[in-house]
């Protein structure tokens, strides 16, 4: 799948591309989401920027504001449903298929 990547920190877009990644498959307690929708917020750019605490590695890939359809539920989750329409509130990333 496509995902926005920023690869090392920068003032500016230069280190920012969209990427192939590996379909994340959700683990337990998590919830995979086919993202339809993302806002890259003020949080992803202080990641973006380098400020510290806000990525958790590089390449990073941002995206706490997303919405979609749940794809898949790792063990021990019971809902949302599958195919199911949600916006969850994130405290880490979300995964953004491009077309």
């Amino acid at each position: 799948m496509r995902a926005l990547l920023f690869d090392q920190p920068a003032a500016d877009t230069s280190t920012t591309r969209v990427g192939e990644v590996a379909t994340p498959e959700p683990g337990p307690g998590e919830v995979a989401i086919d993202v339809r929708a993302a806002g890259v917020n003020f949080i992803d750019v202080m990641a973006r920027r380098g400020d510290a605490g806000y990525a958790t590695g590089w390449p990073f890939i941002p995206g706490l504001e997303v919405a979609g359809t749940v794809r898949a539920l790792g063990a021990g989750v019971s809902g949302p449903a599958i195919g199911i329409r949600w916006r969850p509130s994130l405290r880490r990333v979300g995964w953004l298929r491009l077309p």
